[in-house]
């Protein structure tokens, strides 16, 4: 009855999702018309309340898309494997590139990191968590994220993203990896509010955990470890 509870649930996430976009295309399609029928007339209020409309439908969109992707993680079918991390988070930094370009950052990742689990899910854990440590570490004067690996109690290796940013209160450790739950405002740190969910998520398909530890100003470490290979 749980499974299936969660699968409608889950079920539920997605068609709102979906059904969401098409309002949201035609909210910024007419914001586009206005803007390209009438721009160059429109009243400086006027052209701020257009602005604003295009900012916000996109800031939806972002959160939407969000939504269909931690839907589409819980429904994913696993497909695990060994895979190696250090080479996983090389292309993901690659890809967040944009994020960072222009700016002093220090990555280092260690070699030879491999885990049994779903490359694709991994990809997506990573992008988020590392997409969250550039995004932070904005303000730092000589921003430096790493990416490695420690022993866990049970056994298991763990993994980590490591980042000398902004950090967190530690009474939030367990809050943030709920959806929407931001410990700063959009206009500070943009960003839809569910990457940590997502990577949460991601974690329990595999049997596996995510966890964080901050300090306020100091910077943040997450943590993350695949123990349960029969859960593939």
């Amino acid at each position: 009855e749980l499974r299936l509870l969660n699968e409608e649930l889950s079920s539920f996430n997605y068609s709102v999702s979906h059904d969401l976009q098409a309002p949201l295309r035609r909210i910024t399609g007419f914001s586009d018309l206005i803007d390209e029928e009438f721009g160059v007339g429109l009243p400086p209020a006027l052209r701020l309340y257009i602005d604003k409309i295009t900012t916000n439908s996109n800031l939806m969109k972002q959160i939407v898309n969000a939504l269909l992707d931690l839907s589409r993680v819980s429904q994913k079918q696993l497909a695990c494997d060994q895979v190696d991390l250090s080479a996983l988070a090389n292309s993901v930094l690659g890809d967040l590139k944009p994020d960072y370009e222009g700016r002093a950052i220090s990555f280092e990742i260690d070699p030879d990191m491999h885990a049994f689990c779903d490359q694709q899910l991994a990809k997506i854990l990573l992008n988020n968590v590392l997409g969250n440590a550039i995004k932070y570490t904005e303000h730092a004067a000589d921003s430096k994220i790493e990416i490695g690996r420690c022993a866990h109690e049970d056994g298991y290796d763990a993994f980590f993203v490591s980042d000398n940013g902004i950090g967190f209160d530690n009474v939030y450790k367990n809050e943030i990896f709920k959806p929407f739950k931001r410990l700063h405002t959009e206009r500070e740190y943009p960003g839809t509010g569910v990457g940590l969910a997502t990577a949460e998520r991601i974690m329990l398909r595999h049997r596996g955990k995510i966890w964080a530890e901050g300090i306020e100003g100091k910077g943040a470490t997450f943590y993350f470890c695949f123990p349960n290979l029969s859960a593939c």
